[in-house]
C-alpha cells in the first residue's frame, strides 16, 4: 500500500496515514523494524482476525495457507511471499500489464496443483468510471480523487 501513491491514499489521521508519515524517510530495514515493533499492528491484526466468519487458528497451530502478493518494480513483476527467502522475479512487466502478468503466474500455480481449491485472489486497482458512482471508504483506505478527465 505504501507504494500505491494516490491510487489508494490512507484516510487522513488513520493508522496507515500516521505510519507512512513516520516511516516516509526510512530505509526498508528501518521500516520493517518499526512495523515489527509496533504494538498497534498486533492489536489491529487481532481485532481484524476476530471479526471473520471463521475462528482464527491458535498461535501454536501450523498453518499451510498463506498470503503472497505481486508488485511491479522497475519494469519487472515480483512475487512477495514470506515463506521464501526473498522476492521472486517473474520477468518483465509494467503498471499497465501488472494484472495480466500476475494472472499468468497464478495460472501456473493452479496448473501445478489442479486439485487445490483453497485460494483467493484480490486486486488493488483503481475503480473503473462505470463502477465508481460515489466515493467510498474501505477500511483505512479512501479512493483516489477523480481527475477532470475521469469526470468528462
Amino acid at each position: 500500500m505504501g507504494n500505491t501513491g494516490p491510487m489508494a491514499a490512507p484516510v487522513d489521521g488513520s493508522f496507515l496515514d500516521k505510519f507512512f508519515s513516520v516511516t516516509r524517510d526510512m530505509d526498508p530495514e528501518l521500516i520493517a523494524e518499526h512495523f515489527a515493533s509496533n504494538p498497534a499492528i498486533e492489536t489491529a491484526h487481532s481485532q481484524a482476525a476476530s471479526q471473520g466468519s471463521t475462528a482464527p487458528p491458535s498461535l501454536e497451530e501450523r498453518v499451510t495457507t498463506h498470503f503472497c502478493c505481486f508488485v511491479h518494480v522497475a519494469g519487472h513483476l515480483y512475487e512477495l511471499d514470506g515463506r521464501k527467502t526473498g522476492p521472486v522475479n517473474h520477468g518483465v512487466s509494467s503498471q499497465e500489464t501488472l494484472l495480466v502478468d500476475s494472472c499468468r503466474v497464478i495460472q501456473g500455480f493452479m496448473d501445478r496443483d489442479p486439485e487445490e481449491h483453497r485460494f483467493t485472489i484480490v486486486a488493488l486497482a483503481a475503480a473503473s468510471p462505470e463502477l465508481a458512482t460515489t466515493p467510498q471508504t474501505i477500511g483505512d483506505v479512501q479512493p483516489a480523487p477523480a481527475s477532470a478527465a475521469d469526470q468528462a
